[in-house]
């Protein structure tokens, strides 16, 4: 969240602008790898550039793909609890 409010600044966007873009997503990602080296975990990392935070052609070519993505995970929750 830091990340993302500290870079969405400097690009001049507003967070949830900036989260929807390339660079909002390798800071996502750039911030997984950070919570990951944390928890003392050494594999399953993202390849991604630091630059690619704040560059939005770095980012895109780091991010962008014509790979076509399929969502299977179902979110259902039921507010009685579980039953």
């Amino acid at each position: 969240m830091e990340s993302a409010t500290t870079n969405a600044r400097r690009l001049g966007l507003k967070r949830r602008e900036f989260l929807v873009s390339a660079c909002g997503a390798a800071t996502a990602l750039l911030g997984m790898n950070s919570a990951y080296a944390r928890a003392g975990r050494t594999g399953g990392w993202f390849d991604m550039p630091q630059l690619a935070a704040l560059e939005p052609e770095l980012a895109a070519a780091a991010v962008a793909g014509d790979e076509f993505i399929f969502d299977v995970q179902g979110h259902f929750v039921n507010p009685t609890g579980a039953g």
